[in-house]
Formats: structure tokens, C-alpha cells, sequence
């Protein structure tokens, strides 16, 4: 089972789910993202789910849309990310 921490120190982890990341322009570069870029990492359960949240969040402006079967390595010092499930994202998951 692959796991990856949030910025809240909360745990999420994968078995057999998709996950999409976006580039989030509106949160990058200020707060606590000063300096850095933001990522939305939503855990999808299928692949039909990932495709429908890749989709809006285009729609909703983010860039760099990626459907993978894994977490992303990302450096903390270069990126700041928040990770949803797809069930809890209504806006994205419609």
C-alpha cells in the first residue's frame, strides 16, 4: 500500500485507486506556498472517476492535469500540495 503525507500531517494512502494531480495556479506562489508551486492530488477509485475529475479540473482552470496510478515524488521545497478524495470533492467529481 503506497502512502503520502498532506501539509496538516494527515495520512492518506492507495491500493488499487487512480490518482490526478493539477498544477493550482490560485494557490501557488503566496501563504504557505510562498516561492512555490501548489498541487491538487485527488484519490480517485476508478479510472472512469479520474477522468471525469481530470476533466474539471481543467474546467475549473488548473493546469498540468495527469492521470498516474501512484503518488507524485514531489520536493517540499519546491511544492506545497493538498490531497481530497474524490468523493468529498462534489465540484470535481460531478
Amino acid at each position: 500500500m503506497k502512502t503520502m503525507t498532506d501539509i496538516h500531517g494527515v495520512t492518506y494512502s492507495i491500493d488499487k485507486a487512480y490518482i490526478v494531480t493539477a498544477t493550482d495556479k490560485f494557490l501557488s506562489g503566496w501563504g504557505m506556498a510562498s516561492g512555490k508551486t501548489h498541487k491538487q492530488i485527488v484519490i480517485c477509485e476508478d479510472y472512469t472517476q479520474a477522468e471525469r475529475v481530470a476533466y474539471n479540473l481543467k474546467k475549473q482552470g488548473l493546469t498540468y492535469v495527469n492521470i498516474r496510478k501512484d503518488f507524485p515524488s514531489l520536493s517540499s521545497t519546491r511544492y506545497t500540495w493538498s490531497i481530497r478524495y474524490a468523493k468529498d470533492c462534489p465540484l470535481w467529481n460531478k
